[in-house]
């Protein structure tokens, strides 16, 4: 499978399908999520695409979300973790906390969590992945639901339900 069909079936099966996010849906069934593969192992030459990307989808209101998979260059989840703090960056200085960030990576990992905790495999796709958010989504979402603490407590809940042999399947090996 390619790396945008298995980032697309990840999110259809995963996040949208086991309802790990709520809000994930609507924008998904409306074409209104971007996915777009950064083949590139230069972090330098990821953060300029991103930049390029990034400046589009501010300036038009077609997709709520954006979803940059790193099909190359980022198998290390602390090498990834730096290139998020880069592009954290760049999203601060030149979008004016308009743009959030959220991280997704095959190896993801909690830092305060225990290792074999399953909520872990939440957070885990099949390939390293930036996803960016507009602030007016998130806080569309805190004014409709408020405290978020539940979706979590649930999402707890239901991956270690859902076993360690559910979520391999969207990992490639």
């Amino acid at each position: 499978m390619l790396p945008l069909e298995a980032a697309e079936a990840w999110l259809q099966q995963v996040v949208v399908g086991q309802n790990f996010c709520p809000f994930a849906g609507k924008p998904l069934v409306e074409g209104e999520v971007l996915i777009v593969e950064i083949p590139r192992t230069n972090s330098e030459e990821v953060l300029l695409e991103c930049y390029s990307l990034l400046k589009a989808f501010s300036g038009s209101d077609r997709f709520e979300t954006a979803l940059f998979v790193l099909p190359i260059g980022y198998d290390d989840f602390f090498s990834f973790l730096d290139l998020a703090d880069g592009l954290e960056l760049l999203l601060e200085e030149s979008f004016d906390s308009e743009l959030s960030l959220a991280t997704f990576h095959p190896e993801y990992q909690f830092a305060d969590l225990d290792p074999l905790d399953m909520v872990h495999h939440i957070h885990r796709s099949p390939y390293p992945i930036l996803h960016i958010l507009r602030e007016t989504s998130i806080e569309s979402v805190r004014n409709t639901i408020g405290d978020t603490s539940a979706i979590t407590e649930r999402n707890q809940k239901h991956a270690a339900s859902l076993g360690l042999d559910y979520f391999k399947k969207f990992i490639p090996k």
